[in-house]
Formats: C-alpha cells, sequence, structure tokens
C-alpha cells in the first residue's frame, strides 16, 4: 500500500519559485544540495560525500554548488549506497 510518505519526493519545478533571480538554474535542471538530500532521502553530508568521490557530479554557478536534476535521477535509480 503506498502512502503519503511511501513516495519520492518530487524534483522542484522553477514555474513556482518565488524568487526570480533564483529560477534561471532551476531552469536548466540544477538542484541545490538540501533539495538533493531530499530527494534521494539523505542527509546533506551524504550529498557532499557523493560530490568528493564523484558518484554525483556538479556544477559551480556564481560561487555556489549545484546539481544536475538528471544526474540525482540516475543516482536514485542506481541506489544511494
Amino acid at each position: 500500500m503506498n502512502t503519503k510518505h511511501d513516495a519520492q519526493p518530487r524534483i522542484p519545478d522553477a514555474s513556482n519559485h518565488r524568487h526570480r533571480h533564483r529560477q534561471t538554474p532551476d531552469r536548466e535542471g540544477l538542484l541545490r544540495a538540501p533539495e538533493v538530500a531530499r530527494y534521494l532521502g539523505i542527509g546533506i553530508r551524504t550529498v557532499w560525500k557523493l560530490r568528493a568521490t564523484g558518484r554525483l557530479p556538479s556544477v559551480g554557478i556564481l560561487g555556489t554548488t549545484r546539481f544536475r536534476a538528471a544526474d540525482v535521477e540516475r543516482l536514485a535509480r542506481e541506489g544511494v549506497k
């Protein structure tokens, strides 16, 4: 039986975003570390460890780090261990 808590969180949609200046990265399918952690059901420290080991590639944008939604979805399919 599927409950609300069993469903995997969806990747955020830029069209609903409150801050216009933050929409550009989201439109390109880029996520922040907390969003990745929520989506994968892991802690933020684990997100950074996955990045450090090369299992989760990242993109730098104006001094911030973003993760491609496609890479996050691939990692979700493979399973995070």
